[in-house]
């Protein structure tokens, strides 16, 4: 439809029926609420003519980062997360918010503000609805803290940028992780995840926001092409080393996706 408001209720089935499947087999589920949603026009979405309308394939925009500062998008996924986990599923009779089966959740997959998508805001992004946000919470931020506002808007470099983005991050992850709660939810839940072979140090304090810090790794081409039991991991690092340097003290650490 003219939408993204509406489950499909024959893709909804196939995946009653996988998580019955997975129970079966005592296999544990691993939900990611969100990967990538595809939004459109009828969602009535702000910024939507300036921001996301001009790179919209097929009608559909997938736009991450922009949802840790529009709120109409924050309504929408809150609105989804409570249909999806609220409703029964008929081949356990259970919602999966009450399913001791799934044993985990994710906010919203890869899509730190911290690291990757925090240079969406900027003047040269051709986001102006999005920048302009941005810009008033950067105003806010630089005058509470006493900062340079040009510092923090310098969102490419290490430094007091990284301040307000996992303060922009950290504000999101307790308002969705308290309406999950409100909902049911009991299991822990994860906001995002450190990921990417650049991954840093500074993306960690927003992460420590969920119940627990998850991160990804992947090896690929290049300087990684190198099989790990080729390498001395004394002197080069691997996709490994990128994992664990997201485990932290005090917090149950998950890797949920590797290769």
């Amino acid at each position: 439809g003219s939408t993204t408001q509406n489950i499909n209720l024959k893709s909804l089935d196939s995946y009653f029926w996988w998580v019955k499947c997975l129970r079966d087999e005592g296999i544990y589920i691993w939900m990611d609420l969100q990967v990538q949603r595809p939004w459109r026009k009828g969602d009535l979405i702000p910024g939507w003519e300036t921001d996301m309308a001009p790179k919209a394939v097929k009608g559909m925009s997938i736009s991450k980062g922009f949802i840790y500062l529009n709120k109409r998008m924050q309504e929408l996924t809150k609105k989804f997360n409570e249909e999806l986990l609220s409703r029964v599923n008929p081949y356990t009779q259970l919602a999966l918010k009450d399913d001791p089966a799934v044993m985990g959740l994710m906010i919203t997959n890869e899509n730190d503000l911290t690291l990757h998508l925090g240079n969406t805001f900027l003047k040269n992004k051709g986001h102006p609805y999005h920048q302009s946000l941005f810009d008033k919470e950067v105003k806010k931020f630089a005058y509470k803290f006493s900062l340079s506002a040009y510092k923090v808007r310098e969102t490419w470099k290490p430094g007091v940028s990284k301040y307000l983005l996992n303060d922009l991050e950290a504000r999101f992850n307790k308002d969705m992780l308290n309406h999950l709660r409100n909902i049911g939810v009991k299991v822990p839940v994860s906001t995002t995840s450190l990921w990417g072979r650049n991954s840093r140090l500074f993306s960690l304090p927003a992460l420590t926001t969920g119940n627990m810090v998850d991160a990804h790794g992947y090896a690929d081409s290049g300087i990684f092409n190198k099989s790990l039991l080729q390498k001395n991991p004394h002197f080069e690092a691997n996709f490994l080393h990128g994992i664990g340097q997201a485990q932290v003290v005090g917090k149950p650490f998950t890797v949920s996706e590797y290769n």
